[in-house]
């Protein structure tokens, strides 16, 4: 995680875009992400669980961590193709969203021992729904603003 706040901040630096709010600070957004991050690795374990996955908080702990380091790569690639040629970097974009989607997929597969990409489909999906949701009661119990991501104290 403080490898993606470091590139991530040092992206906006580098083509400076408006990022909203709160996220503007890389303690906020490091913060943000550890909740999302967490979030997923209780609702994937869950629902994989739903489906007849074995997977333990741990071993769906791993395989995120793995993402994340594997997102870093991805996020250093993009900052430096970017603005060299914007047109490839989309297609780096969709090459990279696509393979780190099937790299997902199958760690989930295997974590659960599921035997099916379509139920780690499923499981995904789901897992992300119920991330998404739980993350949004959390947010506005705890006063934030979702149009302009600030605390509303």
């Amino acid at each position: 995680m403080v490898l993606n706040t470091l590139v991530f901040s040092a992206s906006h630096l580098l083509a400076p875009v408006p990022v909203p709010g709160v996220l503007a600070n890389p303690a906020v957004f490091a913060g943000m992400q550890a909740a999302v991050l967490a979030s997923t690795i209780a609702a994937l374990t869950w629902v994989g669980g739903l489906f007849g996955g074995t997977a333990r908080l741990r071993d769906m702990a791993l395989l995120l961590i793995w993402m994340q380091a594997l997102r870093v790569l991805a996020q250093a690639l993009m900052a430096l193709v970017l603005p060299l040629a914007p047109v490839l970097g989309t297609g780096v974009f969709m090459a990279i969203t696509g393979l780190g989607l099937w790299i997902l997929l199958n760690f989930i597969d295997e974590a659960h021992g599921l035997g099916s990409l379509l139920k780690a489909g499923a499981v995904a999906g789901l897992g992300l729904l119920a991330m998404a949701f739980a993350l949004s009661i959390v947010l506005a119990l705890a006063g934030v603003d979702p149009n302009g991501m600030a605390m509303n104290v």
